[in-house]
């Protein structure tokens, strides 16, 4: 296994998910309480290495956009909790857009008439 420096990762601004995450990545049920706290540390240079709007500074930080990339296996603690908030998130958004209709409101399961 990998052990990858974590100040690589770290900033000042703690990272945040609000729209996945209302209460935060520690009380969401996902996430150990230690990959919860690397999230706060270390996913907002993350975020930024992800989206482009910060170019890597070190070998550290090439290897997790090559692991976002899906060109390297996720190996340390960060890259692995970085791609369990990545497919969380992927899913989230997928049982968003494919949920169950709702049952009070679609005659076809039964609505509110339905007898049990």
């Amino acid at each position: 296994m990998i052990m990858m420096n974590l100040e690589s990762f770290e900033s000042s601004c703690l990272f945040y998910d609000a729209m996945h995450f209302p209460h935060g990545f520690n009380r969401a049920g996902v996430f150990t309480r230690t990959e919860a706290e690397l999230l706060n540390r270390c996913g907002f240079v993350i975020k930024q290495l992800s989206d482009y709007s910060k170019e890597p500074e070190n070998d550290a930080q090439r290897r997790m956009l090559a692991v976002i990339h899906g060109e390297e296996t996720a190996e340390s603690l960060i890259e692995r909790t970085w791609m369990k908030y990545l497919d969380h998130i992927k899913n989230h958004r997928i049982m968003r857009f494919y949920g169950l209709s709702n049952s009070d409101s679609d005659p076809e399961y039964g609505g509110d008439d339905a007898s049990w």
